[in-house]
């Protein structure tokens, strides 16, 4: 995932947002050989996590993408910072209404209105999806849903990392193609 985040074009800088549980320490240690900056927060409260990070690195705005998308098209980010910056919105997605793969997903979102959400984040769901808050309220932000093109379009297809199968399948795309990656 940290190679395919250096493929992008408009991303200035790689953070890892991961937890204070030691299991997630093998992170970290990635995070320092791949020379990318990192925080350990709450593991149950995601929302605040994000915050504190973003803080922390003095973040103005944040494109989100979680671990579970590794192969994720790093056109597909370039399009949805592109796309944020263009709209001023406080919030785009393209997971609002799925037009793109599962695990081509992508969240473009300022700290400001991060911060904002999370005065309405009451429940455990709320604070565990860290953006939940944001879409519960559309009247309170500006949202937009990034729609795949004709030629990206496969709202069935999933290229999520959630299980061993998937482990599988997603390893056989990458090593067919590993010299991209070298």
């Amino acid at each position: 995932l940290i190679k395919r985040l250096k493929l992008t074009k408009s991303v200035k800088e790689i953070i890892i947002a991961t937890t204070n549980n030691e299991k997630n320490d093998e992170i970290i240690n990635i995070a320092k050989r791949s020379k990318i900056k990192w925080f350990k927060g709450s593991e149950k409260n995601v929302l605040e996590r994000v915050i504190k990070t973003g803080k922390h690195f003095k973040c103005k705005n944040i494109v989100r993408i979680t671990s579970d998308c590794p192969i994720i098209d790093p056109e597909i980010i370039d399009l949805a910072i592109e796309s944020y910056k263009n709209n001023s919105c406080d919030y785009l997605s393209n997971t609002i209404i799925r037009s793109y793969p599962d695990g081509m997903d992508v969240e473009v979102f300022s700290l400001k209105a991060l911060i904002k959400s999370s005065k309405f984040a009451k429940t455990t769901r709320d604070k565990e999806w860290t953006t939940w808050s944001i879409k519960k309220n559309p009247n309170k932000f500006k949202i937009i849903n990034l729609v795949a093109p004709n030629n990206k379009k496969w709202p069935d297809l999933g290229l999520t990392l959630d299980q061993y199968e998937d482990y599988l399948f997603l390893k056989k795309i990458i090593l067919s193609f590993k010299e991209r990656f070298d």
